[in-house]
């Protein structure tokens, strides 16, 4: 059963409601090419109803997913924490925000994708690159 990352303001009162979503590994198979292999990311949303104009959401993604290292190709865990916001007309009813979720854990992992320790990446292929 694949998860949903849908968000619905109909019928709720103006002011603040706090939504809490956990991406698991589903989210990756369905968006290979960002180079994700497996993690566990909790997404928090302040949806702020403002009365019947406009729905102002707050997502706030945070967690460690595994990537490919850049230097040596091994696996690594890499955090990502991300923070934006994105205003919805209130007509709308309510917004699907898997897309939105999948680019902020993109977003907010480090632009070099290596270990964080370079101790831990893999010595044969460390040793690979050194000797030219």
């Amino acid at each position: 059963m694949q998860p949903t990352y849908i968000i619905r303001w109909r019928g709720e009162k103006p002011g603040t409601h706090e939504y809490k979503f956990e991406v698991r590994d589903e989210l990756w198979r369905e968006y290979p090419e960002g180079g994700v292999l497996r993690g566990r990311v909790e997404v928090r949303v302040e949806a702020e109803v403002k009365g019947e104009r406009e729905v102002r959401l707050e997502v706030e993604v945070e967690g460690r997913v595994v990537v490919e290292c850049d230097r040596c190709l091994d696996e690594c865990e890499l955090p990502t924490a991300y923070k934006d916001e994105v205003v919805v007309p209130y007509e709308e009813g309510e917004v699907d925000l898997k897309q939105h979720i999948y680019e902020s854990i993109i977003l907010g992992l480090p632009i070099l994708r290596v270990h964080e320790d370079r101790a831990q990446c893999n010595p044969e292929m460390i040793k690979r690159i050194n000797t030219d």
